[in-house]
């Protein structure tokens, strides 16, 4: 099946076109600029000449350049360079991975101040990545960047409080970190401080407040908060009930890349919610949820060939599609999923 145009983007896509000449001249006059600085020692230019060396922006791409830079930046004490090494040796990026390495860049950036680094050190730590698995390392991290203001660190630190991950469980303690992080403009901290009025978990359950967090965290681009904001449209929670807001939300969800905003579209035109009923349409929905290995889709997509709704029947498809949903099941550790 094909899907309509409108929703294209939630398949791969070709590769981008090629830059334009003009924007192709810029660059290069760009990065023969920051060489230039970055070859009389300006330390902010050496590390963006790394980075244009890693990306081929104004240059051929190179990884050995860019790894020469990155180190020679951070052998300077520069902590951006020094957090950005790590990574690049952390996840073997263009040179021989080194866990170990990596780590003591993440330290060393980390004295000099370096937030993402306390981050990524919280991070080694809560995945046994290059140091011994340890939660309360990663708690304790965490929190360094948390109280230096990074809001990566505060949602991190606020969902340790939430499921007691390094530090005793405390309700309170994750509302508070959930909210410095929405506050900050973290997406994830204003997600997950909904949830929190949304389910009322520690607070009183509170939709007008989950609306109000959600609709922030949609806007800072989280695919999930543009979901629940269906959701609550749907519903009325908090708000005046409306299925078209909740189709319109649905559809954000799924062009973002959201499966179960696309398994919630796609239900939409089966059931009328919000839009004209359109079953050949909600088949192709769920046939890219189906292609993208989700069980829902294949089960529900098995049921319109069964019945040929929207759909040529066809037994055959049918009991395929059920099977491998019931292989997914099996490999994720799920029951049958529940309507949208």
């Amino acid at each position: 099946m094909r899907a309509p145009a409108s929703f294209q983007k939630l398949l791969p896509t070709p590769p981008s076109p090629p830059v334009d000449e003009a924007n192709q001249k810029q660059l290069g006059e760009r990065f023969l600029k920051t060489e230039h600085l970055a070859e009389s020692g300006d330390a902010a230019a050496i590390v963006e000449l790394a980075r244009l060396y890693h990306g081929g922006i104004g240059t051929a791409k190179n990884p050995k350049e860019a790894f020469h830079w990155l180190s020679r930046a951070a052998e300077a004490g520069n902590a951006d360079a020094e957090c950005g090494l790590g990574v690049t040796l952390m996840l073997g990026r263009d040179v021989p991975a080194n866990r170990e390495e990596a780590i003591r860049y993440y330290r060393r950036s980390a004295a000099h101040g370096n937030t993402m680094a306390m981050f990524n050190l919280a991070w080694a730590y809560g995945n046994g990545t290059g140091v011994p698995h340890s939660d309360a390392e990663a708690a304790k991290w965490y929190r360094m960047g948390a109280e230096r203001g990074n809001w990566y660190c505060m949602a991190n630190l606020g969902y340790a409080y939430s499921c007691g991950i390094g530090v005793p469980r405390s309700d309170s303690k994750a509302l508070s970190w959930y909210s410095a992080a929405a506050k900050a403009g973290s997406a994830d901290g204003m997600e997950r401080l909904a949830d929190l009025y949304f389910f009322g978990t520690g607070v009183r359950r509170d939709y007008s407040a989950a609306a109000n967090w959600y609709e922030q965290a949609a806007a800072a681009g989280s695919s999930k908060a543009m979901l629940y904001m269906g959701y609550i449209n749907v519903n009325g929670l908090g708000v005046s009930k409306s299925d078209a807001l909740g189709f319109e939300w649905f559809k954000r969800s799924a062009e973002a890349g959201n499966i179960d905003g696309l398994n919630s579209l796609a239900y939409c035109y089966e059931f009328r919610h919000g839009v004209a009923r359109d079953l050949p349409l909600a088949a192709e929905l769920y046939s890219i949820g189906a292609l993208r290995g989700n069980a829902y889709s294949m089960r529900t997509l098995a049921d319109m060939y069964a019945g040929g709704y929207g759909v040529a029947r066809d037994e055959s498809i049918a009991a395929a599609l059920r099977s491998r949903a019931a292989v997914v099941d099996k490999q994720q550790g799920n029951g049958a999923a529940d309507k949208p």
